[in-house]
C-alpha cells in the first residue's frame, strides 16, 4: 500500500510494554512519515494505549486493529518487528515474525528475546537499561536502512529454523528415548 510497517503482536497488557513502543514511534514519526506502527492484540490496556495515541496525535499512524486469525499475512505486510516486553517466556510471535523474514528489536535480558534475536544479525538487542531511547535508536536503524532490514530478515529466517517443529519434535523424541533407555 506504499506504506512501511513496524509491527507488534501480543496481548495488550502491561507486561508487553506496548506503551514504550508507542512512545518510541512518536519520537520517530516526524523523521519517517512513510512508516506506521501496527500493534495486533487485545487486552486490558487498550483504552490507555488509545488515549496515549490520541494525545500524541498519532491516530492516523499507530493502529490497534485487534486480533486476527491471519497473523502470517500481516507479518508478511510488515517490514520490522518491535518486541517491547518487560518479561517473556518464549515469545512465539517473535519466532513467527522471524520465520516471515522480519528483523526485530527487543530488550536483551528478557528471556526468549535474547535467545531469538542475535544482535546485529537477526535484529537489534537493546540493553535492559535502554528503555524507550534504546527502542528509538534501534527502530531508527531498521527504519533507515532497507539493506540492513533485508540482510537481518534473511538471517532471521535461517535462525528461526532452530525452533522448527521438526527439529523440536526430534529433540523431544531423542530425550524420551534416552530417558526410557
Amino acid at each position: 500500500d506504499g506504506r512501511f510497517r513496524v509491527v507488534g503482536v501480543g496481548r495488550l497488557v502491561p507486561q508487553k510494554g506496548f506503551d514504550r513502543a508507542v512512545a518510541a514511534f512518536a519520537e520517530l514519526a516526524p523523521r519517517f512519515p512513510e512508516w506506521d506502527l501496527w500493534i495486533w492484540g487485545e487486552g486490558t490496556v487498550r483504552a490507555q494505549l488509545e488515549a496515549m495515541i490520541r494525545s500524541l496525535g498519532l491516530w492516523d499512524r499507530v493502529r490497534l486493529p485487534g486480533v486476527t486469525r491471519e497473523i502470517a499475512g500481516e507479518l508478511c505486510r510488515a517490514h520490522a518487528m518491535v518486541v517491547s516486553s518487560h518479561y517473556e517466556g518464549f515469545p512465539n510471535a517473535l519466532g513467527e515474525a522471524m520465520a516471515a523474514g522480519l528483523p526485530a528489536v527487543g530488550f536483551g535480558g528478557v528471556s526468549g528475546i535474547e535467545e531469538l534475536i542475535e544482535d546485529g544479525c537477526t535484529g537489534l538487542d537493546i540493553p535492559e537499561t535502554g528503555g524507550t531511547p534504546g527502542l528509538v535508536h534501534a527502530l531508527g536503524v531498521l527504519m533507515t536502512d532497507a539493506g540492513e532490514r533485508a540482510r537481518m530478515g534473511n538471517r532471521a529466517i535461517d535462525r528461526s529454523k532452530l525452533w522448527s517443529p521438526e527439529r523440536i519434535w526430534g529433540l523431544w523424541a531423542r530425550t524420551c528415548r534416552d530417558l526410557c533407555a
